[in-house]
């Protein structure tokens, strides 16, 4: 396939390598008003702590064939088989949420409950200040602009996603998603959520 040399999937195949990962690129035909045309699903699939993670992208065919593609927005999700129903949303407060008070679940962390809306199921409502007791994962959700987090549950799986805006242009840039997503898989593992 002569999509193969191009510098994107060149990118992804050695953040793949880098990850110990498997990078797969599948193919969807769509019909946008042109004849022919499609959309590629980049994945690399790893295995984490018995979790199943994915980094993922959307990447339109003709850009690919032309090589005209310096990075893209990726999609970071996790999944986990669980009889136990959990729901958690992660944002940065806004003006909003501070005068109505939307987002007030607490973590015993004065700084980041100030920063940070959550809203939590209420089966984990207890474990979240041992989920946010490690500075470094505060720091970096205080920190942040750009990233979305939602914990879910549908036919027993538990999937947590991050959004991130941050357009990629280079394996070190998707390895530090992954290695700060992590961080988080890890804090959701020892605090017995997930």
């Amino acid at each position: 396939m002569y999509f193969e040399n191009t510098r994107l999937v060149n990118i992804w195949k050695a953040t793949a390598e880098i990850l110990n990962g498997k990078f797969s690129m599948p193919f969807q035909w769509y019909n946008g008003g042109s004849s022919e045309g499609g959309l590629f699903l980049f994945c690399i699939d790893i295995n984490y702590r018995n979790v199943e993670i994915k980094i993922e992208a959307g990447i339109l065919e003709l850009p690919l064939r032309k090589d005209e593609y310096t990075g893209c927005i990726i999609t970071i999700s996790a999944l986990k088989n669980s009889v136990e129903r959990i729901e958690l949303s992660i944002w940065r407060k806004d003006f909003l949420d501070r005068i109505f008070k939307i987002g007030n679940t607490k973590t015993g962390y004065k700084d980041f409950d100030k920063i940070i809306g959550l809203k939590a199921s209420r089966n984990i409502g207890r474990n979240l200040p041992k989920l946010f007791e490690n500075r470094q994962l505060r720091e970096e959700f205080m920190n942040d602009r750009y990233r979305v987090f939602n914990i879910s549950t549908s036919d027993n799986v538990i999937t947590i996603r991050r959004k991130s805006n941050l357009f990629m242009e280079n394996s070190k840039m998707i390895q530090s998603e992954y290695e700060n997503f992590c961080i988080f898989i890890d804090s959701l593992i020892d605090s017995t959520i997930l």
